[in-house]
């Protein structure tokens, strides 16, 4: 399962929110452009606002250039419950 900082920068890559992530200003998608530390840099489809997921987030390609997060079901999740996406 890929991560975000496996994607490369600047490619206009969208990453799918889903039903678990929810954007401030009702985006359904935010677009990629690079890591910056442990963090990336995403603006939302809507308003443009900047949105910094984390580095190690999950990832499920959907097509060319589209990306869900992978939400892990409780078998994939860590010792204790949490997730690798907490």
């Amino acid at each position: 399962m890929p991560k975000l900082y496996d994607l490369p920068r600047d490619k206009g890559i969208k990453i799918m929110l889903g039903e678990n992530f929810k954007a401030t200003d009702g985006s359904k998608y935010v677009t990629f452009y690079h890591i910056d530390g442990m963090y990336s840099y995403c603006t939302t489809e809507k308003t443009g606002a900047v949105v910094h997921l984390s580095a190690v987030l999950p990832l499920k390609k959907i097509k060319k250039n589209v990306y869900e997060i992978a939400v892990p079901t409780p078998k994939e999740s860590k010792p204790g419950g949490v997730s690798e996406t907490v």
